[in-house]
């Protein structure tokens, strides 16, 4: 950060340069939980039909279930070390992490009164309800 000696010595146009570097620095770390949310979205029905599906060894569905986790916690760490979110990044989270909840336990009621076999194409749709919610947040926070 700059001390006020130094900005009364800025000239008005290295003033706006200035201003102007330190706007898309916090426009670029603002979109980062943009990125999560996509992410999120993106592995969540391999996580969902590949630690639900019986015809999936045990042991891979583990593996699937500790990979999921895995890139959850990490960017969940990561997510909060940056210390910064972005304006509409703070409005969207609660309400899409609510409804990616939601989702979550609509396909998790069938599942676990079905047991499914195999991925049939309810299992699949169900497993995709979820990313709706990441997907509209990531689109909503990458776009502004």
């Amino acid at each position: 950060m700059m001390s006020t000696e130094n900005n009364s010595q800025m000239d008005p146009s290295t003033a706006f340069d200035h201003a102007q570097n330190v706007g898309e620095t916090v426009r670029r770390k603002g979109h980062w939980h943009g990125w999560v949310w996509l992410t999120i979205g993106l592995i969540t029905p391999v996580f969902l039909i590949g630690a639900n599906v019986n015809s999936v060894p045990g042991a891979v569905q583990i593996w699937i279930a500790i990979g999921f986790m895995t890139v959850g916690g990490v960017l969940a760490i990561w997510e909060t070390r940056r210390g910064l979110w972005g304006r509409e990044a703070a409005k969207a989270d609660k309400p899409f992490t609510w409804a990616y909840m939601i989702a979550i336990a609509v396909f998790a009621v069938p599942t676990i009164i079905l047991d499914p076999t195999r991925a049939d194409a309810w299992l699949i749709t169900l497993a995709l309800l979820p990313s709706i919610p990441c997907l509209i947040a990531a689109w909503r926070i990458l776009t502004r």
